[in-house]
């Protein structure tokens, strides 16, 4: 019986041990166990360092999907002044995250992200208003925040019936005959998305290991331009950086940085 109780211990210890184990999630999806340390936040990209049993890799917040650490899920996210590491604290179409700031470890400030890649600090002054602004596309939701019936205590509660309240309006969307389309003429209209497909296509003679970075950074800048969004400073400093070893681009990555600026 003793025994059978040491054997029983060591299987769960075994499980739990596994079951805790990082990976990271790659650009192209690729799945990675080993074991991430978390850097101190920077001013323009956060960082981690990835050990396997093969190596150790230093990653930008741009470029990877994902990771997890000690069970806990984390994702880039861009802000208006940086790349940021966030945690995720309850997945959805709108997530709740959160986020460090200065030089500090802790992951002690909340902060609401759309699947549209539009996001917010959760404020603690002006709570009502930011986020009756934030959140006005579901109407029931944002009419409680106005009624004080939900405040910043209630951050969860205000996820969950946010996207419960947008799953019904995809429902009612779908079952028409004929969805309303936007639209997206601002977006086509940008001559700075031409300039980045021709760098797309320059890049097409390297391999996609050697451009899967640059490639971020380049659909992370056509995705704010589709949106009318201003491009912020950190983003033109990832694109210089990531951009520098390949020579056949400068000429366009010159002409795309002054189109944007």
């Amino acid at each position: 019986m003793h025994r059978s109780f040491i054997i029983l211990i060591l299987l769960l210890a075994t499980h739990y041990s596994h079951a805790q184990e990082d990976y990271l999630v790659t650009l192209k999806r690729d799945t990675i166990k080993g074991e991430a340390q978390i850097l101190l936040p920077s001013e323009r990209n956060d960082e981690i360092i990835f050990k396997t049993d093969e190596d150790k890799t230093r990653y930008k917040a741009y470029q990877l999907l994902s990771f997890y650490h000690e069970g806990e899920q984390y994702v880039p996210v861009k802000m208006p002044e940086k790349y940021a590491i966030m945690k995720v604290v309850k997945p959805g179409y709108l997530s709740l995250l959160s986020y460090r700031i200065d030089n500090n470890y802790d992951f002690g400030n909340l902060y609401l992200l759309k699947k549209t890649g539009e996001g917010t600090e959760v404020p603690t002054f002006l709570f009502k208003k930011m986020m009756t602004d934030f959140l006005a596309n579901c109407a029931e939701v944002s009419k409680k925040i106005e009624n004080k019936e939900y405040k910043r205590s209630d951050i969860e509660t205000i996820v969950d019936e946010y996207n419960n309240c947008i799953i019904r309006q995809t429902a009612d969307t779908y079952s028409n005959e004929e969805p309303v389309k936007k639209n997206n003429a601002q977006a086509t209209d940008h001559p700075a998305l031409a300039i980045i497909k021709n760098i797309k296509t320059t890049l097409e003679s390297y391999s996609k290991e050697e451009t899967e970075d640059i490639i971020a950074v380049l659909s992370d800048l056509s995705d704010k331009l589709s949106k009318g969004e201003k491009i912020p400073s950190y983003m033109v400093g990832a694109l210089k950086e990531e951009s520098e070893p390949f020579k056949q681009i400068q000429a366009d990555v010159e002409s795309l940085i002054q189109s944007i600026q």
